[in-house]
């Protein structure tokens, strides 16, 4: 296995793009990152990356006379051309190592239909890619191709097509042993239909880590958030923050459940939901399920005071954007919505009651069972 992660970045604007996705070399050495023109691009280069970024606006980088159909009008146009090439040079005996292909804007929304939110996990999914970066958040640009292209080099060459060695890839990969309670969160894993078989060996591991990136990161599904651990816990989600942040007591004490695995940081810190729930069993000797109990274990634990919500029955609630809100809200509150997107796995998507009333769109995907908190009127007074 190659110990060197190779980025490969396409772009007309080249000089913008290598900046953006500078990292540091003293931090990650092992990652090597190529900014080159359309017009340099050449197949050894294809062959050689782990993982290859592709801007979505092209100018007219093409010579001028070149034939309409050698003349791809986007980044999806080209990265189309890259897949079939890629496609092609896969011939046994020579084995390449995976590729992820992902696309890189600085207007996501461009890519969104009126139908799709402009998250970078949708539309990915919705081209068939692996990711779409987003130029507007730096901060986060170079941290997420470097975990990319670390997790696209430790996938194995050849999947397994033995059951149990595949299950035992992805074990490792996610490096679920190392967990609290491993065998609890490897039935959590397996309820959401990972890719073991057909997909993953036809892909090399790469439907792995779309599974990740798109079906588990983004969602609230067995790799809890900070949202989560604060439905659990009943507290502010920004005490959780803070913790987290500063490394306090109580993020201490969930060290041993916090995910480690192929992308972890990602999209933020995770923790196994199933490590974090062996924790507070085996230190509150059963009495975890008693919130009460809870709180009172959790502030001798840690020393200090929790900031806890007043709310029976909090859930993560989302904004009209579909992302969560800061705080957690009431179950009372909230309605429950049904995506497209959303996995049947996950937790069910929250949405304000104020929220779902102002739009249309969004109470129109209010699940039946809740569209009475919407306070519509089902009389048929206006009929005539």
């Amino acid at each position: 296995m190659s110990t060197t992660a190779n980025v490969l970045a396409i772009d007309d604007q080249s000089d913008e793009t290598r900046r953006l996705l500078e990292v540091d070399s003293d931090e990650t050495p092992e990652i090597e990152v190529d900014v080159v023109h359309p017009q340099e691009l050449e197949p050894p280069m294809l062959e050689a990356a782990h993982l290859i970024i592709l801007d979505y606006k092209l100018g007219d980088w093409w010579p001028q006379g070149t034939p309409m159909a050698c003349q791809p009008s986007d980044g999806l146009a080209l990265m189309a051309v890259i897949s079939a090439h890629l496609r092609r040079t896969e011939e046994p005996p020579k084995r390449r190592h995976p590729t992820a292909l992902t696309l890189i804007s600085g207007d996501l929304s461009a890519l969104a239909t009126s139908d799709v939110v402009p998250h970078p996990h949708l539309i990915a999914r919705a081209f068939g890619l692996d990711w779409a970066f987003d130029k507007t958040k730096p901060q986060d640009l170079a941290h997420q191709v470097t975990l990319l292209a670390r997790a696209v080099r430790d996938l194995p060459l050849d999947w397994p097509d033995e059951p149990q060695e595949a299950e035992n890839s992805l074990r490792r990969l996610l490096k679920l042993d190392e967990s609290p309670s491993p065998d609890l969160g490897w039935s959590d894993v397996m309820r959401t239909t990972p890719p073991l078989h057909e997909l993953s060996r036809a892909t090399d591991g790469i439907s792995v880590l779309r599974w990740l990136l798109h079906r588990i990161l983004p969602y609230p599904t067995f790799l809890w958030s900070t949202h989560r651990l604060a439905t659990r816990f009943r507290v502010r989600h920004r005490w959780v923050l803070e913790q987290i942040h500063t490394n306090g007591p109580f993020a201490r004490l969930l060290a041993p459940a916090r995910y480690e695995g192929v992308l972890a940081g990602f999209l933020g810190e995770r923790w196994w939901g199933a490590g974090v729930e062996e924790i507070v069993w085996d230190k509150t000797d059963g009495a975890s399920l008693s919130i009460d109990e809870l709180h009172a274990w959790l502030e001798q634990e840690i020393g200090c005071k929790l900031e806890a919500v007043g709310i029976l029955h909090p859930v993560i609630c989302l904004d009209e954007n579909y992302l969560a809100k800061p705080e957690l809200a009431s179950m009372d509150d909230c309605v429950r919505l049904q995506r497209d997107d959303w996995p049947a796995h996950a937790d069910a998507p929250w949405i304000s009651i104020d929220i779902a009333r102002e739009r249309p769109d969004i109470a129109s995907r209010v699940i039946e069972s809740d569209r009475d908190k919407l306070g519509e009127d089902d009389d048929d007074e206006d009929l005539p």
